[in-house]
């Protein structure tokens, strides 16, 4: 199959041109469409078009410049062009740049166009006979590739030495220390759709935006390297002037274009603006973190080395989450406050980008967090759920912050499904557990961990679940039923007030005598008075 691109700023014209002709069966593919040349020229840089049928009269670029264009990149296309009564004054123009068919659009039959297309396919078949040529063509092409990658290796890493980089520019023709430089890093990993990791299509889509990219910055800069890293493409600009201004928007420019052509997005990142390559060197290694910190940075957001640098300092300061978020959070879990605990989880994801903190490093603290939370709410039925596991195996495989969030987020929406399960049933019989446990062993020293580690359970579901459904806090309940137990030693008067504070538990006599006056109104020695007077 020979592959079409259809140009012409009525849609209705590239309706036609589509419904009317049998494409497969003439042996082409319609590859592409665009509205004006500016755009069908990007599309042909990624789709590589055999031939091009277009209009002339169109917005922005027209057909004139098109066809320029799509000839110094395919210099043998097969062009068809459209046009209309009044426009035989641009017919004459275009055949001086070689074009000999063209279609009436207010008379366009399916046998003409055929035909037409016919005789193209005719011109292309017989192409193919010289292979040869443009293999060897290819062959260059990519040895200029080739070394375009190589010098921007070399730039960097700044072990090399600098003379084999100035070496590199003398021999490729670049001014050496005569200009403005800096590095770009576009990351595509947060927004590749999943197919393209699943069918392996990252390196074609990919390869396309790397096309786009330079053939845009080509335009504005004198030089422009690229290459592809993993799920990223490294720039190398260099120009007279460079401003960051002027960056930003050129670089908005091409977001627009890609979203626009491949529905993707990017995250981006521009070192410092340098005026020697000795100074510019020195940047390689920070675009390597930035690679790393767009972890953070919202879909199409970017950031300067200057940027980076400021917050990193910060960052030294500041801690991904607090203690006490995280008790904020269990707390939320155990009492079923699902806005709460993503309140909380929110306050943590916006400060992580706003301190842009390491991606791994991230990762790791999410997964502990996860882990913290579970240990917390530990309910006995937890420890193994499959859907956690898969939760957490997410988080290390996040490729952004925000679908490390999303993840974290569904773990803790899981045990929240796991608490309110286990405790429509087993409350009960866990706090009666808890009470006969307090009957038998007040007069030992006891604390909420031992009772949770008794039944099995997180002493903060523990706590949570005394507190929720017994209306009092277990560590005041235990001293309720130590007093009650004391209460019932000073009726006999043989015993003295130190037994009585040993035989309940208390550890301390004073704290013994504070709190039980505070459950009885009186003082210990007025309780033993009054009843011996009772007896008497």
């Amino acid at each position: 199959m020979y592959k079409v691109m259809i140009v012409d700023d009525e849609i209705l014209v590239r309706i036609g041109l589509r419904s009317m002709i049998d494409w497969e069966g003439l042996g082409f593919q319609i590859v592409g469409e665009a509205g004006n040349g500016e755009a069908a020229y990007e599309k042909c840089l990624v789709l590589r078009p055999d031939v091009l049928i277009t209009d002339i009269k169109m917005p922005q670029k027209d057909g004139f410049w098109l066809i320029e264009k799509v000839r110094e990149l395919n210099p043998q296309i097969e062009v068809i062009v459209l046009t209309a009564y009044d426009e035989f004054e641009y017919v004459r123009k275009v055949m001086k740049l070689q074009v000999s068919d063209y279609i009436l659009k207010a008379e366009m039959e399916e046998k003409e166009i055929e035909d037409i297309l016919l005789a193209k396919k005719q011109n292309l078949d017989r192409r193919q006979q010289g292979n040869a040529e443009n293999t060897e063509d290819n062959a260059e092409e990519k040895r200029q590739e080739q070394e375009e990658e190589l010098l921007l290796g070399l730039l960097l890493n700044d072990y090399k030495p600098l003379e084999l980089v100035k070496e590199k520019f003398e021999k490729m023709g670049i001014p050496w220390n005569q200009d403005s430089y800096c590095f770009l890093q576009l990351d595509f990993s947060s927004s590749m759709p999943k197919e393209y990791f699943a069918m392996e299509k990252t390196s074609g889509l990919l390869f396309a935006c790397k096309q786009l990219i330079s053939h845009r910055l080509q335009e504005k800069y004198r030089i422009c390297l690229s290459k592809q890293f993993g799920m990223s493409i490294t720039c190398f600009l260099l120009s007279k002037n460079i401003s960051e201004k002027q960056l930003l928007s050129e670089l908005q420019d091409i977001h627009e274009a890609i979203r626009q052509y491949f529905n993707i997005s990017f995250q981006s990142a521009s070192s410092r603006i340098e005026t020697t390559l000795e100074e510019i060197r020195g940047q390689g290694a920070w675009i390597y973190r930035a690679a790393d910190v767009l972890f953070s940075v919202e879909e199409g957001g970017h950031i300067t080395q200057e940027k980076e640098e400021n917050t990193v300092r910060e960052c030294e300061r500041m801690t991904v989450y607090s203690e006490a978020e995280v008790l904020e959070i269990t707390e939320c879990l155990l009492n079923g406050d699902t806005k709460g605990w993503q309140e909380a989880v929110k306050e943590i994801k916006e400060r992580c980008r706003r301190y842009l903190f390491s991606s791994m490093n991230l990762k790791l603290l999410m997964v502990q967090l996860a882990n913290t939370l579970l240990k917390n709410c530990q309910t006995g039925e937890t420890d193994h759920d499959e859907r956690l596991l898969a939760y957490q195996k997410d988080m290390i495989e996040a490729v952004n912050l925000h679908a490390l969030f999303q993840d974290l987020s569904g773990y803790i929406e899981c045990v929240q499904e796991i608490l309110q399960e286990s405790s429509l049933g087993n409350v009960e019989l866990l706090l009666r557990k808890a009470e006969t446990y307090v009957d038998k062993n007040y007069k030992n020293r006891i604390v909420v961990d031992d009772v949770a580690s008794y039944l099995g359970i997180s002493p903060y579901y523990f706590s949570n679940l005394f507190r929720k459904f017994r209306n009092i806090k277990f560590t005041s309940y235990l001293n309720q039923v130590r007093i009650e137990h004391a209460q019932k030693l000073l009726r006999d008067p043989r015993i003295t007030v130190s037994q009585v504070y040993e035989e309940t538990g208390f550890n301390d006599q004073s704290y013994f005598s504070k709190t039980f006056k505070k459950y009885t109104g009186m003082t210990v020695t007025e309780y033993k008075e009054k009843n011996i007077a009772a007896r008497e």
